[in-house]
């Protein structure tokens, strides 16, 4: 039930009222009216209508009497839940030519919707029962009446008397066993909310649980794939520096041949220490766009290196590299492989992770390279980015790539287009359903975006 009440208007010129009305509340709506006699004999009304979002409370008010039509809003500021905006009360202020005044909506009292309509029922009972007691009470009087005209015994009337009193101790008795029922319906309903609420928790557990999973196999899987393409790359490189060393071995021969007296091998040319990585193990950066750097030494000057299988120039005994990762969520591991010209060969694994600052200045990404364009966050945008990369129902058109493709355009939505990233809805494989997408496009979508915003849209 809630209160309604205006002042006396600053003018004088419209009085104080006071009323109450009945509504209906969710967690995120409010719809209620009021009816009134008009003054003219007709009936006036209100209608309130509301939406509560993060920062606020508006209840719209539409009313009509007669001829006349009227809009206002009632509002409460502040992120709050639906019953606390009502229970602290929202205002609004009336300016017009009888002067100026100041109206107060707060609840007063509530009940949830179930016990409403159970209540109800019981109280529909009593009313029968109700009746059916004055149906005997007009009984009695009818008894009495014809005891009084036939004059009957006292005996016979104080017999009357006994069984109708009997009767209305029945009703009572019936009346509390209803009362009774109410209350163990009301329990039971209480023990299977209380099984939803736990049941939702454990679904909210294993969905987070599967997430970590599918995580940590993807990360599993791209480590074990870089490791076999590292170890193709090896073994290329051995078997060329294989057919280098019986090149210049047949060459030596040869010439070990015109001049075998002469041939001094001379020992201050050899080397079987590999090359040192110099770099550290764990690196920590706030940006996903980072610069690597490091150093190598060894005796030949002659190095070659190579990051996740991609060829590093070094130049005097440096080497940098500019990188970008896609999923802050995820450890980046980074492969580092150093081979001298005596095909001496050391490797490093180097774990990068990535914690993003609250707020972030455009930086450096390679391929859509958003540090050309700096904006600021702009609350009048909004992005849907889906990514499938294997599809359920259908085989032999696998989308590799598609997922990180996903992510790459959300960094760069996040960067370079200004989006915030509550504005942004991503959804990647398993998470890319049928039903889901048509929750972000018919719920999440009309919600967020409203009128006069721009979407941008990624498959």
């Amino acid at each position: 039930m809630m209160l309604i009440h205006c002042e006396k208007s600053s003018s004088g010129r419209r009085s104080a009222w006071v009323d109450t009305f009945f509504a209906t509340t969710t967690e995120h709506t409010f719809q209620g009216s009021r009816y009134w006699g008009g003054k003219t004999g007709g009936v006036g009304y209100e209608i309130f209508s509301a939406f509560k979002t993060k920062k606020r409370l508006i209840i719209k008010v539409k009313g009509r009497e007669k001829g006349d039509r009227w809009g206002s809003k009632f509002i409460s500021d502040g992120d709050m839940s639906m019953m606390e905006h009502l229970s602290k009360g929202l205002k609004r202020t009336d300016e017009t030519k009888a002067g100026k005044r100041i109206c107060e909506m707060k609840l007063g009292d509530s009940v949830p919707v179930r016990s409403a309509i159970a209540v109800e029922n019981i109280q529909k009972n009593y009313n029968l029962s109700f009746e059916k007691a004055k149906k005997l009470e007009k009984e009695i009087i009818e008894l009495k009446k014809q005891v009084s005209l036939l004059n009957p015994s006292l005996e016979s009337e104080e017999k009357n008397k006994r069984l109708t009193e009997e009767k209305l101790k029945e009703q009572e008795k019936k009346q509390k066993i209803a009362e009774g029922k109410l209350k163990a319906q009301e329990k039971k309903q209480k023990v299977a909310e209380g099984k939803i609420k736990k049941q939702e928790k454990d679904q909210k557990i294993a969905e987070e649980k599967r997430i970590a999973e599918e995580k940590r196999i993807a990360e599993e899987k791209r480590i074990a794939d870089a490791k076999k393409e590292e170890e193709k790359r090896i073994a290329e490189e051995k078997r060329i520096a294989e057919e280098k060393r019986k090149t210049k071995k047949k060459k030596v021969v040869k010439v070990v041949e015109q001049k075998q007296e002469e041939f001094k091998p001379k020992k201050k040319d050899l080397d079987t220490d590999p090359p040192i990585i110099e770099i550290a193990e764990t690196i920590t950066v706030d940006n996903q766009a980072y610069t690597l750097k490091g150093k190598v030494k060894d005796k030949s000057k002659q190095i070659y290196l190579s990051i996740d299988g991609r060829p590093v120039e070094v130049k005097r005994g440096k080497f940098t590299l500019d990188l970008f990762h896609f999923d802050p969520e995820i450890v980046d591991t980074i492969k580092i492989v150093a081979i001298d010209k005596w095909s001496n060969k050391s490797e490093k694994i180097v774990k990068v992770t990535v914690k993003l600052k609250a707020t972030e200045v455009v930086q450096r990404y390679e391929g859509l390279n958003p540090n050309k364009v700096k904006v600021s966050k702009d609350d009048n945008k909004v992005a849907i980015i889906i990514g499938i990369e294997k599809y359920e129902n259908l085989t032999n058109i696998d989308a590799k790539f598609a997922n990180n493709d996903a992510k790459a355009f959300k960094a760069y939505a996040e960067r370079a287009l200004g989006i915030k990233s509550s504005n942004i809805k991503t959804l990647v494989d398993k998470k890319a359903t049928r039903s889901q997408t048509l929750k972000a496009f018919k719920l999440w979508l009309p919600k967020i975006a409203g009128e006069g915003k721009d979407i941008y849209i990624f498959f």
